[in-house]
């Protein structure tokens, strides 16, 4: 754990995990370890554009925003004490990417993550 955070990829299933659905390139997927390694280092203290609060999410979930390679991803995440447990990632290619089913989903892995935690 470096700088006091942790940064937990929830895994689901058989080689699944919140990032598995997103479908990035092995330089894009490069570039998003690379920023969650910083998120991991320097938490809050990141520059706000990275995060936002979810709007209409009953588990208090945020998004973690990032660009890599003319990409924007998205993780849907919650801050447990001062882990960052990822759920559920996607690419934001317009506002509505952010559906009530996406936030369902998302919240349902965390309770499973809270569950196995």
């Amino acid at each position: 754990m470096q700088g006091g955070w942790e940064v937990e990829i929830a895994e689901f299933g058989k080689n699944r995990d919140a990032l598995s659905d997103i479908g990035l390139t092995p330089k894009q997927e490069q570039q998003l370890s690379r920023n969650l390694q910083r998120l991991g280092e320097h938490g809050t203290d990141l520059d706000a554009n990275y995060f936002a609060k979810v709007k209409g999410s009953k588990d208090g979930l945020w998004e973690f925003r990032v660009s890599v390679q003319d990409c924007e991803v998205r993780i849907l995440y919650k801050l447990v004490n001062r882990t960052f447990v990822m759920l559920s990632g996607y690419k934001k290619k317009r506002k509505s990417d952010l559906s009530a089913a996406r936030i369902r989903v998302a919240g349902q892995r965390l309770a499973d993550w809270m569950g196995h935690a």
